[in-house]
């Protein structure tokens, strides 16, 4: 019981999130070269190029570190690059698992994910949490126990 106790957090592991940041950088740092190397560039130009990416891969690391999945007593907030979304236990119809189409193409994609269903039909994917994150039968099974216990709640 003491493992389903609030608060919880799923967020991206340390390590893909430096993958997700070179990813992003290189082809910035090639960009970069190429136009410091050109001489027919204004130097202003070259100057608010590398802001813009500098600047993209900031805000990038830093929605990286913030993001994610957050369940409390309250309820779970999801944590994305542009907005925060919470959900009281309350509005919650139900969590699931559910498997991932992709992985069958891509053997790094998750196998399955966890969906928060809402009072009103729709789905919202609950991100981080997923079984490259996580063991999502344990996790998705201590979020319906908090969900059952504070549904009434909220």
């Amino acid at each position: 019981m003491g493992q389903e106790s609030p608060p919880r957090e799923y967020r991206l592991k340390a390590g893909r999130m430096w993958l997700a940041l070179v990813w992003v950088s290189a082809p910035c740092i090639g960009v970069l070269v190429a136009l410091l190397g050109d001489d027919d560039v204004p130097t202003w130009l070259k100057l608010l190029v590398a802001a813009f990416f500098l600047g993209l891969v900031g805000r990038l690391r830093f929605a990286l570190r913030r993001g994610g999945t957050f369940a409390d007593a309250r309820g779970i907030e999801v944590r994305g690059y542009f907005r925060r979304t919470r959900f009281s236990w309350a509005q919650i119809q139900d969590i699931r698992a559910r498997p991932n189409p992709a992985a069958d193409r891509n053997r790094l994609a998750p196998a399955y994910f966890a969906d928060v269903h809402h009072h009103n039909g729709k789905r919202t994917r609950l991100p981080w949490l997923d079984s490259a994150h996580v063991d999502v039968s344990r996790e998705v099974a201590a979020l319906r126990t908090l969900w059952e216990r504070n549904r009434g709640t909220s």
